[in-house]
């Protein structure tokens, strides 16, 4: 017997709203230094991420940002399943797209072990050093786009349909604060599996 065709729609503007998360998860992948120490990565509130190590003092401490993109998450959703993906700190956002990279594998990796789970992966990053912009977002955030929508496009070929959410790093910071001289992502790059998120709740 022939396996019977799922169709899948693609829609706009619901990466906010809660059908987002209704039937799937989240992956997020987080950069961090070695020394950061976890006894698990996957947990549905933020108390079991911290009960893993995920801990603000963690962060402190090894000057990285998990517990907080975490706690951020669960701010934003109140409660949800989520996958981490803990990668080293000097990689970097394209990094995570280019098939040549370990980085890659790693993700792909982790992916294809939940089988079509997770619906969106979001990625922070924590590099050591980062050059100012020239476009609104860091350089590496924007070359990662187009190669995020390449990955996501796998997945969605290979019948594991996800989104990608790609931290919006250094915004504003060459525009003089003024959101208008930033770079257009939506007419700039063609997309659609992609989405550069920047917001900031607490300094």
């Amino acid at each position: 017997m022939q396996n019977p065709k799922v169709p899948i729609k693609i829609n706009n503007n619901n990466i906010a709203s809660n059908s987002a998360f209704a039937d799937g998860v989240v992956l997020l992948v987080i950069t961090c230094p070695a020394g950061y120490t976890v006894t698990g990565t996957s947990f549905a509130t933020l108390k079991e991420a911290e009960a893993l190590g995920f801990t603000e003092s963690q962060d402190n401490t090894l000057n990285c940002l998990a517990w907080e993109h975490i706690r951020a998450f669960y701010a934003q959703v109140g409660k949800s399943k989520v996958h981490v993906l803990l990668l080293d700190e000097a990689v970097t956002n394209e990094d995570i797209f280019t098939t040549t990279e370990a980085a890659y594998n790693s993700l792909l990796e982790r992916v294809n072990e939940l089988n079509g789970e997770i619906k969106i992966v979001g990625v922070a990053t924590n590099p050591t050093t980062e050059s100012a912009p020239t476009a609104g977002v860091s350089a590496t955030t924007l070359a990662a786009i187009p190669l995020a929508n390449t990955f996501a496009q796998k997945m969605f070929d290979e019948n594991k349909p996800l989104m990608v959410v790609l931290e919006g790093r250094y915004f504003l910071v060459s525009a003089n604060g003024i959101a208008t001289a930033a770079t257009n992502l939506r007419t700039t790059y063609d997309a659609p599996f992609v989405a550069v998120s920047v917001f900031r709740d607490r300094q």
